[in-house]
């Protein structure tokens, strides 16, 4: 998930982004599925990558062959905006539910953080796209503070990935031994970091013995 996000919204940033975004939401998809192990509603996250990966082949398409219109175009960047939020809102939900589930209560405030800066960040977009008396001086005023706050929650997101990576783990996860280094700084970060994994290896154990037990129950 962090390295197909980091493909999508990084590494597109250029003249070819929709070969970066097809190939992202792809490895976004396939991290997703692998999620499901553990939480059920990262299957509608699956589901919206798919679909983004298709517009993003669309787009590829229309850049090499006059086979979609210009109408049709625009069409689908409005349908690939108004995805990408309803993307991002289900990934969100889904991460703060199984942080909930594993007691992460920092990535649970983050989740909910960044869902309220993706809410505002689509809030201006929308208000500049309304046909207003102030349209052409407000895109001229607010262009840049709407831009830089598209950027501020990718690079939260980022973030958050990166957090659920290091701080939720599987408790089959082990790790290799690591050689010891020459600074004493560095081998009491690591041991912080193997102390954190250990009890999120302890928490995805609880949960997953729950979950066990909860199904149990049911039938």
């Amino acid at each position: 998930m962090v390295f197909g996000y980091f493909i999508t919204y990084i590494m597109a940033l250029n003249p070819y982004g929709a070969f970066f975004r097809f190939a992202g939401y792809l490895v976004m998809a396939y991290g997703a599925d692998k999620l499901c192990e553990y939480e059920s509603r990262f299957a509608w996250s699956e589901y919206t990558s798919l679909v983004l990966s298709l517009m993003s082949a669309a787009r590829i398409l229309a850049d090499f062959t006059q086979l979609i219109s210009v109408k049709l175009l625009d069409a689908l960047a409005y349908a690939d905006a108004a995805l990408v939020l309803v993307y991002h809102v289900l990934l969100l939900l889904a991460i703060r539910r199984i942080a909930r589930d594993t007691e992460s209560e920092m990535i649970q405030t983050n989740s909910v953080r960044n869902l309220f800066f993706i809410g505002i960040y689509y809030l201006l977009y929308v208000i500049g796209m309304l046909p207003t008396p102030i349209k052409a001086s407000y895109e001229e005023n607010m262009g840049l503070p709407i831009l830089l706050l598209n950027f501020a929650w990718i690079i939260l997101d980022l973030i958050l990935l990166i957090s659920c990576y290091s701080q939720i783990c599987d408790e089959n996860d082990v790790d290799m031994e690591k050689k010891p280094s020459r600074f004493a700084f560095v081998n009491k970060m690591r041991e912080e970091l193997d102390a954190k994994q250990a009890r999120a290896r302890e928490s995805a154990l609880q949960y997953k013995k729950e979950k066990a037990e909860r199904k149990r129950k049911k039938k």
